[in-house]
């Protein structure tokens, strides 16, 4: 909405600036009254600040249709008849606008998989007369038994309580290895190492003639939950295994799970639904030659190194980093979902020979060379008319070359610092959109489409180069 856009469907309208209100929320109902000291205060609610993001709704109050909760960092739902709020905790707004009406009118559908929030322990309670009560002090975490010297050297005894068969209580697992690792922080990066060994040995990625893949055992879950609480600790390789619904979670901007060195998934079987909550990679991130059977959304991952995606295929829906600062490699993936490209590139991006084969959403900002030639986005399954299946729009600081792809009907848009570079593009729909500013020298030779650009809004430093190619409308 900063750019002064707003979102329209079917009655409800976004507004050009959020609006700050408050929402009344209460247990009644709900399967956390027994949390809820104030449960018998009738009249009363906790309040949750919030910023209202519809400006008009033809059906529901524009308070609650749709609203970002700060405290939580999230967008979410509220029912002023009910005084519920059913929150969005992994959305982006990429993810909004590419299904609007899963969660505008999320109410309405009442999805029970939406968690619903729970403000005890983090906003106050106001009852009917006034009176403020704070929130909760939440309960203190359970500190696991220090099991041994904390000063021994990180051994095979713990290596072995990983082996198959695992314990009857896989959590015995990740007791004694962080325990471990909080009391002997010099042997946090081999502890680490140790878990991605014994997932790289326990469950390597299975033949390809094994058509019925084996369940992850509760040692391999284990291990999988102890590395998810291992932040900061070092490095994190655990190349050419079979990962199951792989998640990496922090809580927000200033708590970041954190990989303290480089990433390394290359060959993965990634299957379930593979998400990175508020992660930062130090090093480089090697995402490459992986399968990525499901969900596949690193939206809020900040990657400090260079990152490689490249022959990668990802079957489901696709959602890259929130932040590269390094050059990124992601030639010849193959993405059969639909595609966000993410939010800042620092430095080049290179897509050369992918297929986006349900279109692209694009990034925020691209800081260097953008290439994406002999890439193929047709759209397959979608309605080809939507020009935005096909959306490049952002910043781009260096060249842009898109030449020798085909698209289904595109659009290009946004403030071109170089040259952009679309020789002998084909478009196979029904319209190709160009707007925006072009600092650089544009060339359009030989690029084929089914009639005249549609030129909106565009300013060209110099007159494009349309040898070959076509008229602009």
């Amino acid at each position: 909405m900063a750019d002064g856009n707003q979102l329209e469907h079917e009655g409800v309208l976004l507004g050009r600036e959020p609006r700050r209100i408050v929402l009344t929320v209460d247990s009644e109902n709900r399967n956390w009254d027994g949390e809820d000291p104030h449960r018998d205060h009738e009249g009363g609610s906790y309040r949750v600040p919030a910023d209202a993001l519809v400006e008009h709704s033809d059906d529901y109050d524009p308070d609650g249709v749709l609203v970002w909760l700060p405290y939580e960092a999230c967008f979410g739902a509220w029912d002023p008849d009910h005084w519920d709020v059913i929150t969005f905790p992994v959305t982006t707004w990429s993810d909004i606008v590419l299904d609007p009406h899963r969660y505008l009118d999320a109410l309405e559908d009442g999805n029970p998989d939406v968690p619903y929030l729970v403000p005890v322990y983090t906003h106050p309670f106001v009852e009917e007369d006034g009176t403020v009560h704070a929130p909760l002090k939440p309960p203190e975490p359970t500190e696991p038994t220090l099991l041994g010297d904390a000063e021994r050297a990180f051994t095979a005894s713990a290596t072995a309580l990983l082996a198959e068969p695992a314990p009857e209580d896989p959590s015995d697992v990740v007791v004694v290895l962080l325990a471990h690792g909080r009391a002997v922080e010099a042997a946090r990066a081999e502890v680490l190492a140790t878990l991605c060994a014994y997932v790289r040995g326990a469950r390597p990625v299975p033949p390809p003639e094994v058509k019925r893949r084996p369940r992850p055992t509760p040692g391999v879950t284990s291990a999988m939950k102890a590395i998810g609480q291992c932040s900061g600790w070092g490095p994190i390789d655990l190349h050419g295994s079979h990962l199951h619904d792989l998640r990496f979670t922090g809580r927000g901007y200033d708590e970041l799970f954190v990989v303290a060195g480089d990433l390394d998934l290359h060959g993965c079987l990634l299957t379930g639904r593979t998400r990175w909550m508020w992660t930062r990679v130090d090093g480089s991130a090697r995402l490459d030659d992986l399968v990525a059977q499901g969900e596949f959304d690193v939206a809020n991952a900040f990657f400090g190194g260079p990152v490689t995606y490249a022959r990668s295929r990802f079957t489901g829906d696709v959602s890259f980093g929130r932040q590269h600062s390094a050059d990124v490699d992601a030639s010849d993936i193959e993405c059969l979902g639909s595609t966000s490209l993410g939010g800042a590139y620092e430095a080049d991006v290179t897509f050369d020979g992918a297929l986006f084969q349900r279109g692209i959403q694009s990034m925020s900002r691209v800081g260097g060379a953008f290439s994406l030639r002999n890439a193929r986005i047709p759209c397959v399954g979608a309605d080809t008319g939507d020009s935005w299946l096909a959306h490049l729009g952002a910043r781009f600081e260096g060249p842009v070359d898109l030449s020798g792809s085909t698209f289904a009907s595109f659009t290009l848009n946004g403030r071109f610092a170089q040259s952009v570079d679309l020789t002998d593009v084909t478009a196979t729909g029904y319209r190709v959109t160009v707007s925006g500013t072009f600092d650089g020298p544009v060339t359009m030779r030989g690029m084929r489409t089914p009639g005249p650009i549609e030129v909106a809004n565009a300013t060209f430093a110099t007159p494009p180069d349309l040898t070959d190619g076509p008229e602009l409308a």
